[in-house]
């Protein structure tokens, strides 16, 4: 059985047995697939809190995957987990039964064809600070601190956003080229964001248009895909072939 989640933010409780009771009957190969946002590994490095859903996560009986979306650090997930062959295409090893999907990737399901690329761009902030700016820490602290007091929300770079949150042209040259190698033709594809032409349906104000939604757009035309499913804008929604997932958790196989 394979099922699709929206974003977690690092709370699984919705794959809880209470939440999630069909895994009670589970036999054999079983899947459940976040649409980014994963949040299981967000600190510097893991403590006490990530290491125990980690664990919980892979004690049950299905492998979690995930692709990611802008919300995960990266430093980490990049560096510090061993690169696998997974299901036919590559991924991070987080737990025996927990994976990251590694961007422009094919994968097998339950003999279904899964197309994967995950990245964001962070829209849910005017300001990203860093540590290591021209001031220096001490003028971080002075920015950060005025920014707090009038209840501006920003980021830190390496703390709370990454430059790796949006693929790199290598990725997107990558993604072309598996799909090349399918014909262009795949069940599902698996993405954080949508494609650009899907904003106003999605009513996505605030979000602005990038390369990463711009090539969904252009992949879209011309893939042969039974339903395309993504994370990202907190709804729950089906546009045509499109499915933007947040609470619900829906079979597809």
């Amino acid at each position: 059985m394979v099922f699709i989640t929206g974003d977690t933010h690092g709370d699984f409780q919705r794959l809880s047995r209470r939440h999630f009771p069909i895994q009670k009957v589970m036999t054999g190969n079983n899947f459940v697939i976040i649409l980014g946002d994963f949040g299981g590994i967000w600190a510097p490095e893991e403590t006490k809190e990530e290491e125990y859903w980690l664990d919980w996560l892979n004690e049950n009986p299905f492998d979690t995957v995930f692709i990611d979306g802008n919300h995960e650090n990266f430093d980490r997930l990049y560096h510090e987990f061993e690169v696998v062959n997974y299901h036919g295409g590559k991924a991070h090893k987080i737990r025996d039964r927990v994976y990251h999907l590694m961007r422009g990737e094919l994968f097998d399901f339950e003999s279904k064809r899964f197309f994967a690329i995950g990245g964001a761009e962070t829209h849910d902030t005017d300001y990203i600070l860093s540590k290591s700016s021209p001031g220096g820490l001490k003028h971080f602290k002075e920015v950060a601190k005025t920014l707090r007091k009038q209840n501006i929300f920003y980021r830190v770079d390496g703390e709370s956003w990454w430059h790796h949150e949006l693929p790199s042209r290598k990725e997107l040259d990558h993604a072309r080229q598996k799909l090349d190698e399918a014909d262009w033709k795949v069940d599902y594809v698996l993405t954080h964001c949508a494609p650009t032409s899907l904003f106003k349906p999605l009513n996505a104000v605030g979000i602005e248009p990038n390369e990463l939604t711009d090539f969904f757009d252009e992949i879209a035309k011309k893939l042969d895909f039974k339903n395309w499913f993504f994370g990202h804008h907190h709804i729950d929604l089906d546009v045509g072939m499109f499915k933007a997932l947040y609470h619900d958790t829906i079979r597809i196989n």
